[in-house]
C-alpha cells in the first residue's frame, strides 16, 4: 500500500514536471515566435528603407543625367554659335579681301591733264617759295628764286606744259623737305660770300651756272628719283630774260607762253590743288625748319 502511494506521488511529480516543462517549452516557442516576428518586421522595414533609399538614389541619378544632358545641349549650342560666328567672320574677311583686290584691279579714272600740270607747277613754286623764305630773322631771297626759275622754266615747266608725263608730280615728293633744306643752306652760303644780290650781272654770271648744276645733279634727282643726261644740255635763261619775266608781266604771254599758261593753270586749279595734294602739310613743315641768318 505504501509502495502504491509512493508511485502515485512520483507519477504526479513527473506529470507536474512534464507540465512545467511543456509550459516552459510553450513560453520558449512563444518568445521565439515573437522574436521571429520582430525579426521579420525588421527585415521588412529594412527592405522598405532600402527601397526608399534606392528610389532616392535613382531620382538623384535621373536629375544628374538631366542636368548633364542640358549642359551637353548648351555646350553644343555654344559650339554651333562659335562655329557660325567664326564662319561669318571668315566670310566677312574674305569679302573685304575680295573688295580690296577689286579696288586694286580697278583702273583709276584718268586725272584731268590740266590739273596734273597745275599740281606739278604748284609743287615747284612751293619749293622755291620755301627756299626763298629761308631765314628765321625774316631775310628772303627772291633773287635766288629768279636764279632757280632761269633753269626750271626751260628744263621743267616747259616739259610739263608740253605734256611730258615723266615730269608730272601729283603729290609733294618726300624728298622735297630735303631739297628745301639744301636750298636754304645754299642761300645762306651765297649770303655769306656774295656782297651783292644775284641780279647783279657779275654775281649772276658766277652763281647761276652753279645753281643750275645743283638742280641738275642734286635737287631734281631727289625729286624725281632719277637723273637724265639731257638736263646737262639745257641752258638757263639769261639775266635779261628772267628780269623781263619779273618786271614785265604784261609781256609774259608773248615772251613766255608756256610758263604763262602754267601760271594760269595754277590760278584756275588752286583750290583743287590744296584739296588733292599734301601741299598744306608741306608748307607748315617748312615754316619750322628755317635757318638762322649769318
Amino acid at each position: 500500500m505504501a509502495l502504491d502511494v509512493d508511485v502515485d506521488v512520483r507519477i504526479k511529480r513527473l506529470k507536474e514536471a512534464g507540465a512545467k516543462t511543456a509550459r516552459a517549452l510553450d513560453e520558449i516557442e512563444r518568445k521565439d515566435a515573437t522574436k521571429n516576428a520582430k525579426i521579420a518586421q525588421l527585415q521588412v522595414s529594412d527592405q522598405e528603407e532600402r527601397k526608399l533609399e534606392i528610389s532616392k538614389i535613382r531620382k538623384a541619378q535621373h536629375a544628374q543625367d538631366m542636368a548633364i544632358d542640358e549642359i551637353v545641349a548648351l555646350l553644343k549650342r555654344e559650339r554651333d554659335k562659335l562655329s557660325k560666328d567664326k564662319l561669318v567672320t571668315g566670310l566677312r574677311a574674305r569679302i573685304s579681301e575680295l573688295e580690296s583686290q577689286a579696288e586694286l584691279n580697278e583702273e583709276p579714272e584718268p586725272e584731268d591733264p590740266s590739273l596734273v600740270k597745275a599740281k606739278t607747277v604748284a609743287i615747284f613754286d612751293s619749293i622755291l617759295f620755301a627756299i626763298e623764305n629761308w631765314s628765321t630773322d625774316g631775310d628772303t631771297a627772291p633773287d635766288f628764286s629768279l636764279a632757280c626759275q632761269s633753269i626750271l622754266f626751260p628744263l621743267v615747266y616747259s616739259q610739263v606744259m608740253n605734256g611730258n608725263e615723266h615730269y608730272f608730280l601729283k603729290t609733294v615728293p618726300t624728298a622735297s623737305i630735303e631739297v628745301v633744306k639744301r636750298g636754304r643752306e645754299y642761300v645762306k652760303f651765297i649770303r655769306g660770300t656774295c656782297q651783292v644780290g644775284l641780279t647783279d650781272p657779275e654775281a649772276w654770271s658766277v652763281h647761276v651756272p652753279m645753281i643750275a648744276k645743283w638742280w641738275v645733279n642734286d635737287a631734281l634727282p631727289l625729286l624725281y628719283g632719277a637723273r637724265d643726261d639731257v638736263w646737262e644740255r639745257v641752258t638757263p635763261l639769261t639775266l635779261e630774260a628772267i628780269m623781263s619775266w619779273r618786271d614785265k608781266p604784261a609781256s609774259r604771254a608773248l615772251e613766255f607762253p608756256l610758263v604763262f599758261d602754267a601760271m594760269d593753270l595754277l590760278d584756275r586749279h588752286r583750290e583743287e590743288i590744296r584739296e588733292k595734294t599734301n601741299l598744306p602739310e608741306f608748307t607748315r613743315e617748312t615754316l619750322n625748319t628755317r635757318l638762322e641768318a649769318n
